[in-house]
């Protein structure tokens, strides 16, 4: 198990890579290449390297044999993400690696080259850095909604320092900039939306 690759400024970090699709493979290495170095194994290692913190494991099926992996794994490696290339879709065996741990799943070969995304929203959320939607709405007109929505956007705005978004679905009389003062930090406002 090498260190981390140092080419002038960027640094790689390693990940392993737990499966036997060659092709699989070497479309995950092109996907993480800016970022990661792939290293495949064929067995968990009985002492896991610290300067791993992320691991492929190719799913095909083979439920026991996937979850066992990533029980050893998380038993030797505390924090580490793992994700599962699913070459076909289980239910049952998605929730059972997501009770067991396993970050997240990778549907392939469709999202094989977004791989960079995932594991970045993923961090994100986290991180709780992802945002938060809040909905109002009411069965009949006339009793406030909107105008609690545009108020606590507004209050949302200044606690936020400015990244708020208020829609408005009420798409042929919403009248949510009507009720913004004038001169008060409003949200990013959008009120009419094409369908």
């Amino acid at each position: 198990m090498s260190a981390a690759l140092s080419t002038g400024s960027l640094t790689l970090k390693p990940c392993l890579y737990f499966g036997g699709d060659k092709d699989l493979q070497e479309a995950v290495n092109l996907a993480i290449m800016s970022k990661y170095t792939l290293e495949v194994m064929h067995e968990v290692p009985h002492i896991w390297p610290e300067s791993v913190g992320l691991v492929f494991l190719e799913y095909q099926g083979d439920d026991a044999n996937v979850l066992e992996r990533v029980n050893q794994i998380l038993t030797l490696a505390r924090g580490v993400a793992i994700y599962i290339l699913l070459k076909e879709k289980n239910a049952d065996f998605i929730i059972a690696a997501s009770h067991q741990g396993v970050q997240g799943f990778v549907e392939c070969p469709d999202e094989v080259f977004q791989i960079l995304s995932i594991l970045h929203m993923q961090d994100r959320r986290r991180q709780g850095k992802n945002g938060i939607i809040s909905s109002f709405f009411s069965l009949k007109g006339g009793v406030g909604c909107t105008a609690i929505a545009t108020n606590i956007a507004a209050n949302l705005t200044e606690i936020t320092k400015g990244r708020t978004v208020l829609v408005d679905l009420n798409v042929p009389l919403g009248d949510t900039s009507a009720l913004f003062e004038y001169g008060r930090t409003a949200p990013v406002l959008v009120d009419r939306l094409c369908v």
